[in-house]
């Protein structure tokens, strides 16, 4: 499981990323609709789904781990593949993804 107790400096990064994600309009995708088997919606979706359960329950549970560093490997490609606010966009994500797995 991940688990945000004691991690202060993590939390609060992620809080203000999480604000920023909500804030913003969901990005211009450009030609680009989908990176490894996953459409980008769906992928923003999932994640999002994930970011937003972390800091409501303050853990995840080993499957929602499991789906988000799979998710990991399809945000790092987006990224990659994507230009401008898209790829601001997918980064947050990205970044978001890193600090609950405790990559940061």
């Amino acid at each position: 499981m991940s688990d945000r107790r004691g991690r202060g400096g993590v939390l609060t990064e992620l809080e203000l990323l999480w604000a920023e994600h909500l804030s913003a309009p969901f990005p211009d995708l450009g030609s680009v609709g989908r990176v490894t088997d996953t459409e980008l919606p769906y992928l923003d979706a999932a994640v999002a789904g994930f970011v937003s359960s972390y800091l409501a329950d303050g853990l995840l549970d080993a499957a929602a781990v499991a789906g988000m560093d799979r998710s990991r490997h399809e945000l790092r490609a987006a990224v990659a593949a994507l230009r401008g606010e898209a790829a601001v966009s997918f980064g947050r994500l990205l970044r978001m993804t890193d600090l609950i797995l405790g990559d940061d």
